[in-house]
């Protein structure tokens, strides 16, 4: 089971994106517990998170996005300590959606301490063509996993939005 907690956009926008996907690969995704967050930082959301990891014990919090878990100034290192240990403490298991800064897309915007309170990170990188994005999934840091080959897709959109998903090849 996954906690999808959303603190940048509204559910409509959510349920839109995620029809669109589960259209385009044929499934439903039974297990997923969407949580409209706009506007709320990860301290107030706590006990909320917490109530739920109670009831699916083996499930993950997904946090979108590091930007908006509130806390104050991000490259702050007694800010990012902050968000992952409240994170570490209402779930096991959760990830975030982070960006890099728009200069230098090597590492995580903000704190350091990102990084290093990470397992696991995944970098996208991203190339669009004419209607179709290239996207690449690629682990840069793990304590857990060997060695990941990059996964690399192709999603395809028209003017209603994603129509295809495919995977690609490195060219």
């Amino acid at each position: 089971p996954v906690l999808y907690v959303d603190m940048e956009r509204g559910p409509a926008h959510f349920q839109q994106r995620m029809h669109q996907v589960c259209a385009v690969i044929g499934v439903i995704i039974p297990n997923l517990t969407y949580a409209a967050a706009r506007g709320t930082g990860l301290s107030q959301l706590r006990r909320k998170v917490q109530e739920w990891v109670r009831s699916n014990p083996t499930g993950i919090v997904l946090y979108d996005s590091v930007s908006r878990m509130g806390g104050g100034s991000l490259v702050e290192d007694s800010v990012a300590n902050s968000i992952i240990d409240t994170a570490n403490a209402a779930s096991q298991t959760w990830a975030g959606l982070a960006h890099s800064p728009r200069n230098d897309a090597s590492h995580v915007f903000g704190s350091m301490h990102f990084e290093a309170g990470a397992d696991t990170m995944i970098r996208l990188m991203s190339e669009q063509k004419d209607h179709s994005l290239g996207c690449c999934l690629r682990v840069t840091k793990s304590n857990h996993l060997g060695k990941v080959a990059p996964l690399i897709y192709e999603l395809e959109f028209n003017e209603d939005g994603l129509t295809a998903i495919r995977t690609a090849t490195a060219n």
